[in-house]
């Protein structure tokens, strides 16, 4: 008896699936793929993206910042560099009353600053020669350097000394001499104060000569503020 009853259940069911394939549709198959664009989900974004510099949102490499300045030392030392405010490749260049001529290309002068105590003097020509473009002193040009052949840097000078713009020292309005050294005077200069050969250095060397003699090696320590020996 219950045989007999699953027999009609079962050709029912069977019927049922022969129709539904057999079954016109124009309905286009959906994949399980598709979606609507409402239907994504947003995609998180750091809420201060926006405020970050462009070069670290693109996947690109972006130029690494250099630190190569060298430290502050003789009065008037001058600074080059080849990127404005005194960025990219940056060189250091001492007081030496010689004429240097600057890069050219990518190595063009962007920058130039000379420290407190000095100057420096642009020239059109490459010789330091010709019309003098500018005349630079602390904190210099950090933007918009002219175009120039030749700098000349200069400290500069103590004891009612001046300088001309050839670099020839005046000293109480006689000639005192040429170039970087005062005639008489081939190892050391007086306008470099503490300097390396300078005379302050020559006098400070007896004082610790005389220390050494009384045996107190020691004492050349404070024996005066800011001085290297």
């Amino acid at each position: 008896m219950r045989f007999t009853m699953l027999i009609p259940a079962a050709a029912l069911y069977l019927l049922l699936f022969i129709m539904s394939i057999s079954a016109p549709t124009s309905a286009l198959p959906h994949s399980r793929f598709s979606h609507t664009i409402r239907s994504l989900q947003p995609q998180y974004v750091h809420p201060t993206f926006h405020l970050l510099p462009r070069s670290w949102r693109r996947a690109q490499p972006v130029e690494k910042r250099t630190t190569r300045l060298h430290r502050r030392g003789l009065p008037g030392a001058v600074y080059i560099c080849t990127r404005e405010n005194f960025r990219g490749d940056c060189a250091w260049t001492m007081p030496d009353n010689k004429c240097h001529i600057p890069g050219t290309g990518d190595n063009s002068p962007e920058s130039v600053g000379p420290d407190p105590g000095g100057y420096c003097i642009l020239w059109e020509k490459a010789t330091c020669s010709g019309n003098q473009i500018a005349t630079l002193r602390f904190p210099g040009l950090a933007t918009q350097v002219p175009d120039f052949g030749g700098i000349r840097c200069y400290a500069d000078s103590k004891n009612n000394n001046t300088m001309n713009a050839n670099g020839t020292i005046i000293n109480n309005g006689a000639l005192a001499g040429n170039g970087i050294l005062a005639p008489g005077q081939k190892d050391v200069d007086p306008r470099l104060s503490g300097g390396v050969g300078s005379l302050e250095s020559k006098r400070l060397k007896e004082v610790l000569a005389e220390f050494d003699k009384d045996g107190f090696k020691e004492g050349m320590i404070g024996l005066k503020k800011g001085h290297y020996y």
